[in-house]
C-alpha cells in the first residue's frame, strides 16, 4: 500500500546480506541523501510500483538513449522470498 503521509521514524533491526547492504550505501551515495532515506525511498518506489501492477493500472517501460524500449517486470514476492530463503546467509 502506498504511503500517504510521513509518519514519525521508528526503529527496527533487519538483517541484510552484505552484498545488498553495499548496493544500499551505494544507492544512498548516488541519490546524496542517508541509507535511511535512500531505504524509504526503495520501499516508496517499488510499493508505488507494486500497486500500479498488480491492479493492471500500468506496465512499466523504459527507453534507453539508443531508442529502444523494454518492458520492466517486477518479480513476484512469493519469488523473492524464495530467492532470500534459499540463499545461504
Amino acid at each position: 500500500m502506498p504511503v500517504e503521509e510521513i509518519s514519525k521514524p521508528k526503529e527496527i533491526a533487519v538483517n541484510i546480506p552484505e552484498d545488498v547492504l553495499r548496493e544500499l550505501k551505494w544507492l544512498a551515495e548516488i541519490m546524496g541523501v542517508s541509507p535511511s532515506i535512500a531505504l524509504r525511498h526503495a520501499i516508496a518506489t517499488d510499493s508505488y510500483i507494486q500497486d500500479e501492477v498488480k491492479n493492471k493500472k500500468s506496465e512499466f517501460l523504459i527507453k534507453k538513449k539508443s531508442g529502444s524500449i523494454h518492458k520492466i517486470s517486477w518479480t513476484d514476492a512469493q519469488e523473492v522470498t524464495k530467492i532470500f530463503e534459499s540463499s545461504p546467509n
